[in-house]
């Protein structure tokens, strides 16, 4: 969970709001593309299309496609 605040000075605005994350790893989106019948065919670990690596990477991106039959 984590808090956001914002501030806009032009506006005099100010407001804050929580966000709450679930953190979900690669065995976790197989089983749920699985039951959407997705096939994952590529796994990144970052923007620059570098090999995942679960200790390591920064985020976790996926490609994924129904299969065609």
């Amino acid at each position: 969970m984590k808090e956001i605040r914002i501030l806009d000075k032009k506006k005099l605005f100010r407001t804050s709001f929580a966000e709450r994350v679930s953190a979900f790893g690669l065995a976790d989106f197989r089983e749920m593309f699985a039951l959407q019948k997705l096939e994952i065919t590529d796994v990144f670990g970052d923007y620059h299309f570098n090999t995942f690596d679960e200790a390591h990477s920064p985020r976790l991106i996926l490609i994924a496609q129904k299969p065609t039959s």
